[in-house]
């Protein structure tokens, strides 16, 4: 029979008690580990979803919608976060989630290499923390859209000019190359490249020989930025131009018959008919007024502060500025007044006729400036100091019309100082009649002038001087002391514009 050891003489048995102090430890150690264990497994965890809205574009934004689906936690806050290579950080986006537990974060993708997102929710005291799945955004270069257009809705006629403008939008391209191109029938060929202006626009003239349908698309090569794109074809229609009329109406020739309309044009375009010779920047004509001021006829038909001829809204514009700067002006000289001036130089000359100018006078009643309607001969050999200025004005005058005949060189005969009454700040008609021996003048319909001329060196009954052929001149200055004191000030600092406005020229033989 076994028996337990008896314990030495005088020793008592050893039992292990623990402290109060480390007992206490223990049992808060139990109850925290139980207590959380408890709240871990009864705190729900959001399931976040991260999706993208269609594809995404370089340059464009795109929309990321984050959605709680398995909770309602509205007005709690979801942060947007971009993987950089090694870890995820916060974009700098943030939203609270709608009614629907949803909120939406929008990027602008810079190039097509692959990003990640991800969202993220803090935990509170009704869920665990949560964070969406990784979404990879690569995004696309985007395809420009190349519009070809007309500049002037009027119809495009044989022989004149037409502008097409060719713009391209998203994205924006300017400085870059863009070519235009023509269908030959079989092939497209390249007219010409230019680069876009600041608005993503170029402009070119074209000008067609025959009437019928010549097409036309734009082009813009691939960049780091967009792909390359092509333009829809456009269809320039061209038509034979129909018989001028000069308004439509007959009107009764002097010793019987009817006139017969040679030209017209309404200004219906946007710009200058090729008709037209503008007096050029480079072949100055000086205004001299003082010989410290002088003022300078300039060819500028481009859009900007020193434009001085504009075709817009059914109107030919010819105006008179004052600049901020002086300008070179060709000829060795430079101004800050500057005007514009057009002409029949070359196109169109006649001997004998009608012409009527339809226009409104710069809005200046004190001296200054100077208009004229006025008849030039176009050969050389005549062009010594005959001069048909049917139609004058000077702003120191400003409810006349002062026409001025100039027989020869430092002559004027024939109601060369007549003033005739016009209606200040509105259209008036300026008409004039020339037939062998007589020069007439009206104005608005009322007969301003009825000079049956005769030159004081020529045998009695002769047509001469005017008896050759003319051609049409419409001109906007600044005025000069010549024959009236119509000198413009001196401009202080600033600038100025005035304009003269034609609404229509008509010329009948």
């Amino acid at each position: 029979m076994s028996r337990e050891a008896a314990p030495l003489p005088g020793k008592r048995p050893r039992t292990r008690r623990l402290s109060a102090a480390a007992a206490l430890l223990l049992l808060t150690g139990v109850l925290i580990a139980v207590l959380s264990g408890t709240a871990s497994a009864a705190l729900p965890k959001p399931t976040v979803t991260l999706t993208g809205t269609g594809s995404p574009i370089v340059g464009q934004t795109y929309t990321l919608t984050v959605a709680v689906t398995n909770m309602s936690i509205p007005g709690e806050l979801a942060t947007l976060e971009r993987n950089t290579g090694l870890i995820y950080q916060s974009t700098g986006q943030s939203a609270l989630l709608d009614g629907s537990s949803k909120a939406t974060f929008t990027i602008t993708p810079t190039s097509t290499s692959t990003q990640k997102y991800r969202v993220t929710l803090k935990a509170t005291t009704t869920h665990q923390a949560g964070t969406s799945n990784t979404l990879s955004v690569a995004a696309k270069l985007p395809t420009p859209t190349v519009t070809v257009t007309k500049s002037n809705p009027a119809p495009s006629y044989v022989n004149e000019d037409q502008t097409l403008t060719v713009s391209v939008s998203a994205p924006n391209a300017a400085g870059e190359s863009v070519k235009l191109q023509k269908f030959s029938g079989l092939s497209w060929s390249t007219v010409s490249s230019q680069n876009l202006d600041t608005n993503s626009q170029a402009t070119w003239t074209v000008r067609p020989t025959a009437a019928g349908t010549t097409k036309y698309q734009a082009t813009i090569a691939k960049t780091a930025a967009h792909n390359a794109a092509t333009s829809a074809t456009y269809s320039l229609v061209t038509v034979t131009k129909p018989p001028a009329d000069c308004g439509g109406t007959t009107i009764a020739k002097p010793g019987g018959g009817t006139w017969t309309c040679k030209y017209e044009d309404e200004f219906d375009g946007n710009a200058l008919s090729s008709d037209w010779f503008a007096q050029q920047s480079k072949y100055t004509h000086k205004h001299p007024g003082e010989p410290t001021n002088p003022s300078c006829i300039m060819d500028n038909q481009a859009a900007g502060p020193d434009q001085t001829i504009k075709v817009s809204g059914g109107y030919l514009q010819l105006f008179a500025k004052v600049l901020d700067q002086p300008v070179d002006c060709g000829d060795g000289t430079s101004s800050r007044l500057v005007s514009g001036e057009v002409m029949h130089l070359n196109s169109y000359s006649q001997t004998y006729g009608r012409y009527e100018v339809m226009a409104k006078l710069p809005d200046y009643a004190t001296k200054g400036l100077q208009e004229t309607f006025w008849l030039w001969p176009k050969n050389t050999g005549d062009q010594d100091g005959r001069e048909i200025d049917f139609s004058e004005f000077y702003s120191g005058y400003p409810n006349n019309d002062l026409p001025y005949f100039h027989y020869y060189d430092g002559t004027s005969e024939g109601g060369s100082t007549a003033f005739c009454p016009i209606n200040y700040g509105q259209f008036n008609r300026y008409t004039f009649e020339w037939s062998p021996g007589n020069l007439k003048t009206y104005i608005n319909g009322v007969l301003c002038i009825n000079d049956n001329y005769q030159a004081a060196n020529q045998p009695t009954g002769s047509p001469a001087p005017f008896n050759v052929p003319f051609f049409l001149d419409l001109r906007q200055a600044f005025g000069v002391n010549q024959g009236f004191d119509n000198l413009f000030p001196v401009p202080g600092a600033g600038t100025q514009t005035y304009s003269t406005q034609i609404d229509y020229v008509y010329i009948w033989q």
